[in-house]
């Protein structure tokens, strides 16, 4: 959740600088400072984008994980410890998937896998 936020806080300094761009652009005045505008809005708007959807996509995520924290015997949610990881999902190079993880409820002592 961290790096998630990093993320969102790349993308919000991304956009200062593009709307800081904005404000000096004047496309009337051809000169470097144009170009070098023009350069800050367009990395900066999409680098800021490109932050946002990942740090959307890693939310995304922590929302499946958290949603299958739920013993399914006992109901509880999040009383549980980590007792393993369990075969490789197969998802390809994608380092925002979750891998399986074998979990068990501290509190009924049930085993599942969240993947």
């Amino acid at each position: 959740m961290l790096q998630s936020h990093l993320y969102l806080a790349s993308a919000l300094l991304c956009l200062v600088a593009v709307l800081a761009a904005l404000e000096g652009f004047r496309p009337r005045e051809v000169s470097i400072e144009l170009f070098g505008g023009l350069a800050v809005i367009l990395a900066g708007g999409a680098v800021g984008g490109w932050s946002f959807l990942r740090y959307i996509r890693m939310l995304v995520v922590a929302q499946h994980a958290a949603d299958r924290s739920v013993c399914g015997t006992c109901k509880t949610y999040g009383l549980l410890e980590a007792t393993g990881s369990g075969a490789p999902s197969g998802q390809g190079n994608d380092d925002l998937a979750i891998s399986p993880t074998r979990v068990r409820c501290r509190k009924c002592g049930n085993e599942w896998t969240i993947a």
